[in-house]
């Protein structure tokens, strides 16, 4: 297992408004050296009503990794298998999961904003397949968030 890695990339964006299309990749570069990214496609605009205005996108999008990030996350080696009483497993690369996203914000004042965010992948079975998930988790993940920005 690897204490931790550093990670280098970038991200590509191109808005034909009300759409956007994202880009972002990067690679370990200690740790597992494994290079992963995700594209997205989301629709977003502003709505105007009494009060402040709500900003807000939402759109569908997928995640890949190589051979050692997938197997960094999901692989299962020998010694961790003797340890965990888990199969061994070797996690090839490609897709690793898809699904949408979500996210709302409202501006309170010219320095406060309320945000929320909100998610739902399924691991694609690459990942999918490793019995951390079969045994210990699951093919379906959920994220989400409250944020309260201060900005000065």
């Amino acid at each position: 297992m690897f204490p931790g890695t550093v990670s280098l990339g970038g991200f590509a964006e191109y808005s034909l408004k009300p759409y956007k299309v994202t880009l972002n990749l990067h690679k370990g570069v200690n740790g597992h050296e494994g290079a992963a990214g995700e594209a997205g496609v989301s629709y977003g605009g502003t709505l105007m009503r009494n009060g402040p205005p709500l900003i807000y996108s939402v759109g569908p999008h997928i995640k890949f990794g190589d051979q050692n990030y997938t197997n960094a996350y999901w692989g299962i080696a020998p010694e961790q298998s003797v340890q965990s009483g888990l199969d061994r497993y070797h996690a090839d690369g490609g897709i690793t999961a898809y699904g949408i996203k979500a996210f709302a914000m409202v501006p309170w004042t010219k320095a406060v904003s309320f945000s929320v965010i909100a998610g739902f992948d399924r691991l694609a079975p690459p990942v999918a397949n490793s019995p951390l998930v079969r045994v210990r988790g699951s093919e379906n993940q959920a994220l989400g968030g409250l944020f309260l920005s201060y900005g000065f």
